[in-house]
């Protein structure tokens, strides 16, 4: 089912633009299980590879990093709803079943600053592409953070958040489309000795096991 989603927002939604992204965003938030930065470096590779100087960097901010943003805040407000009103309890017992324990929500907890405002905080974090954003969710939720400085500091991080990864997405696209020959003339090779190695490994299992029963 998750690989369906991913295809269906990789090959449906992102291509329709800032709206597509806006909605996979939002989708992207909600079903904990898909990588969070999918929509970005998708989005990257698909808007931004083919563009260069200042058409790059607009289509960037305004095609693909404030549509996820927005989409990601409002998306967000789900996981950070199931933690403001069931809290600690729902994600010790069924925070496995939607893709967050509370072990991974202690650790982004420990990660908050004695001394620095939460809000700046948690737009800090959610700027950082390694940290969890649904973790975040649900300890802003859990803490109880009033709606509205949560939404202004989840946007600010992920319109950060965004602007990098598209950013490197793009990047990676215009280094595959200069080197597409070099890539792909490699990527046979690289199958071909793959194949190889299987069928020598296969070959050796089989000869052990014969080895074995005589």
């Amino acid at each position: 089912m998750i690989e369906t989603l991913v295809s269906f927002l990789e090959h449906t939604l992102i291509p329709l633009g800032s709206l597509g992204i806006f909605l996979a965003a939002i989708i992207e938030s909600v079903l904990v299980p898909i990588p969070s930065a999918l929509v970005l470096y998708s989005s990257g590779f698909l808007f931004l590879s083919s563009l260069s100087g200042s058409a790059f960097y607009l289509t960037l901010f305004f095609v693909v990093a404030l549509p996820a943003a927005l989409g990601a805040t409002i998306g967000s407000f789900v996981i950070y709803g199931l933690g403001f009103f069931l809290g600690k309890p729902f994600f010790e017992k069924w925070g496995k079943w939607i893709g967050i324990s509370w072990a991974e929500i202690e650790r982004v907890r420990a990660r908050f600053s004695k001394g620095t405002r939460d809000e700046i905080t948690l737009g800090v974090l959610r700027a950082i592409p390694v940290i969890p954003t649904s973790a975040l969710s649900a300890l802003a939720g859990v803490v109880r953070m009033k709606p509205l400085p949560y939404a202004v500091s989840t946007f600010c991080g992920s319109l950060v958040r965004g602007i990098i990864l598209a950013f490197i997405g793009g990047k990676m696209g215009v280094f595959y489309e200069s080197h597409m020959g070099f890539i792909n003339k490699w990527e046979k090779g690289f199958l071909l000795v793959g194949a190889a190695l299987f069928v020598g490994v296969l070959f050796f299992v089989i000869r052990k096991k014969k080895n074995v029963v005589q």
